[in-house]
Formats: C-alpha cells, structure tokens, sequence
C-alpha cells in the first residue's frame, strides 16, 4: 500500500539520500503511535496537513509551515508544558544528525 504521507514527506527533502529522509520519517511516525497519545497523534497531523493544503495559495512559507505542523507534536509527555520547545529542539537535531538541514531549503529561507 501506497503512503502518501511517507511520500509528501520524501518530497520536502528532494536532494536527500533517500535512507535519510526515511529514517527521520520512521522516527518521527513512531513518536506520533505512542500508546499515550488520544489527540496528539497521526490523525492529528494528517488533519492539520489537508488544512495546509487548503491554504497552500495564500501563503509564501508552505514548505516551513509543513515542516513545523509535522513536527510540532513529536514530543508529548502529558506531564510538562513545554512539548513544543522539546518538539523543536527534537526537529533540529533530528535534521541536523542526518544532514537533512542542508536540504531543506524551506525552513529559515535555507539557512538552519
């Protein structure tokens, strides 16, 4: 069966060796199936990616807002309150320890 997310993701990183970009990709699917999840989880990220979709022609930054709606929830520990720091941070070196920043050229107008 055909993932289309799996593949909108391979399309944010075009220059990327393609084990890289998968890796991040399974990494990232697995943080969204965590059993404590009931809101924060694929769906939540699936919903909010048509969303995007929807607003795709009024907006300059599609590919950093994709970026930041992918990874905005990655980590979720119900008991802190600073998930979304922890998710960025998560985003960062996530990239970086696979040299995805490099091409990515969406986020931070290219520069990581």
């Amino acid at each position: 069966m055909l993932d289309l997310h799996y593949e909108r993701w391979l399309a944010l990183f075009p220059e990327a060796p393609k084990d890289l970009a998968a890796t991040a990709y399974k990494r990232l699917r697995a943080h969204y199936a965590e059993p404590h999840r009931t809101y924060h989880n694929f769906q939540h990220i699936d919903a909010c990616l048509r969303h995007l979709d929807s607003l795709r022609d009024q907006l300059t930054n599609f590919h950093a807002i994709e970026m930041a709606i992918w990874y905005h929830d990655a980590i979720y520990d119900t008991h802190k309150n600073n998930n979304e720091q922890q998710s960025a941070n998560y985003a960062f070196e996530t990239l970086a320890r696979r040299n995805l920043e490099r091409v990515f050229a969406g986020l931070d107008g290219g520069k990581f």
